[in-house]
């Protein structure tokens, strides 16, 4: 589960299309009770993000904040967390969250990611890849 390949893609017609589907009460659900049995469980905290990203921002943000306090080497949170900042066009965030990522794992991170920096103006000043 993940909230990846919801960037707009200059190439989208050449590729099938990603529907974002609404929230997911039962992943949600059984995230919570995850949780409530076990607080440190960082994957439970990003799967309920995931399943409340298109919903519920706030919330989502909030899961995967906790899955990166959890475990600072969560690639896919950063980069999910990134593209909600993305979305609400908070760049500086956006590209603290997808450095973070790619730091961490670049291999695994998606293509989008580039295309979301180069919507985004580029790297800033002094930051790569």
């Amino acid at each position: 589960m993940n909230f990846r390949n919801n960037i707009p893609n200059p190439n989208a017609e050449a590729l099938p299309a990603t529907p974002l589907l609404p929230t997911d009460k039962e992943t949600i659900e059984e995230c919570t009770k995850t949780i409530q049995q076990d607080p440190n469980n960082a994957k439970a905290y990003y799967d309920r993000g995931c399943a409340l990203c298109v919903d519920d921002h706030d919330r989502a943000m909030s899961d995967y904040t906790q899955a990166i306090r959890l475990n600072p080497n969560y690639a896919e949170a950063y980069y999910d967390r990134g593209l909600l900042h993305y979305f609400e066009k908070r760049y500086t965030e956006a590209f603290a969250d997808f450095s973070s990522a790619l730091r961490i794992d670049y291999d695994s991170m998606p293509a989008e990611v580039d295309y979301a920096i180069e919507d985004m103006g580029g790297w800033p000043k002094g930051e790569t890849k």
